[in-house]
């Protein structure tokens, strides 16, 4: 159960779109873009380096609305 819990709050905290899109190369770099504490930023790498195996699921994950709702466009539509 909280090994459930640990994944649920890496996630929480560092969306996989996201970290995708800045493809770390190393725990430092979650930790320092994220503000994940060492443990945290392990397990979102982690996730990171087995789904990068799958090419497939890498294109599904960025093409999520997800990465829009954060565009600088949006932002400028919402603040008129």
């Amino acid at each position: 159960m909280k090994a459930e819990c640990n994944r649920f709050a890496t996630y929480a905290q560092a969306a996989m779109p996201f970290v995708i899109k800045l493809s770390p190369c190393c725990p430092d770099e979650l930790m320092q873009e994220f503000g994940l504490g060492w443990t945290c930023a392990n397990y979102v790498f982690d996730s990171y380096m087995r789904i990068r195996q799958y090419p497939n699921i890498v294109r599904r994950i960025l093409s999520n609305r997800i990465l829009d709702l954060f565009s600088p466009e949006q932002v400028l539509e919402e603040a008129v």
